[in-house]
């Protein structure tokens, strides 16, 4: 059987790429300049950005304000048959990385903690800036909403996630 002759937006290595590079400027740095994100991490975050339902849900137990949810944040068939593959797909991260590091968008440290975490090079802000648009503002605006998950362990961020879905 033959693939259906269309690209499923949320597959598109472009938008992810752009989702990626947003996650990393806005939640990449503690207010100390740490980098925070490793691969985890940035797989819990894209996560809970293609899944508004859950970030809520994370946010209220959290103890932070709520973001406002569009219908189609809430009735969409994503929304409705929650799917967790995404959270593990080790593969599919590491291959967004490969490619931001060939374009030199990212640069990547290692801590023995944590495995190797990522940062925005200069060029990579420049492209984080760019992007433009109603579906870039409104992965700010929940990417803002998740300031104070940054804080979280990833420990601590994967108990609430399971928590979530056990309800």
């Amino acid at each position: 059987m033959r693939p259906l002759p269309y690209v499923v937006p949320d597959s598109s290595r472009f938008l992810n790429v752009g989702i990626l590079l947003l996650s990393i400027s806005m939640l990449g740095k503690s207010q100390q300049g740490k980098a925070l994100l490793n691969n985890e991490r940035l797989l819990i975050f894209m996560y809970l950005i293609k899944n508004p339902i859950i970030l809520g849900q994370l946010l209220t137990r959290l103890g932070s304000t709520q973001i406002d949810l569009t219908t189609e944040d809430v009735l969409s068939v994503t929304s409705l048959s929650v799917n967790v593959d995404s959270l593990f797909d080790h593969h599919w991260m590491k291959g967004l990385l490969r490619h931001l590091a060939s374009l030199n968008l990212i640069a990547a440290s290692y801590r023995k903690a944590d495995g190797f975490v990522y940062s925005l090079t200069e060029k990579g802000e420049q492209a984080s800036n760019a992007l433009v648009g109603n579906h870039f503002d409104k992965v700010r605006r929940f990417l803002r909403a998740l300031e104070p998950a940054k804080t979280q362990s990833t420990s601590s961020l994967n108990n609430i996630i399971n928590d979530i879905f056990r309800r």
